[in-house]
């Protein structure tokens, strides 16, 4: 990390893949209730928004920023049980990760 910090890539769109989504979600993801949690608490709100931006734009996930405490957070909306469609016309996270 740069002088100690993590940090966002600009480009983090082109490189964020099925594969890395899962390592992320392995690393710094929880499930909680119906919905994922992805830790974002040591990046700033811009950066968060950049991910959120991505998930929902290339992963069709429909997540939303959680300001706590710590910092921000992405929380990921779930799909039913049943495998009906996320709120909005996004995607099962479970499919996606194949989990």
């Amino acid at each position: 990390y740069p002088k100690g910090i993590k940090l966002v890539p600009l480009n983090i769109e082109q490189l964020l893949t099925p594969v890395g989504l899962a390592y992320w979600a392995m690393d710094d993801g929880n499930k909680t209730g119906s919905g994922f949690h992805f830790s974002t608490h040591n990046f700033t709100l811009k950066e968060v928004q950049l991910l959120s931006s991505v998930l929902s734009n290339k992963f069709n996930l429909i997540n939303s920023i959680q300001a706590n405490k710590n910092g921000y957070r992405l929380y990921i909306f779930s799909a039913p049980r049943g495998g009906e469609a996320q709120p909005r016309g996004g995607v099962n996270l479970w499919n996606l990760l194949d989990i």
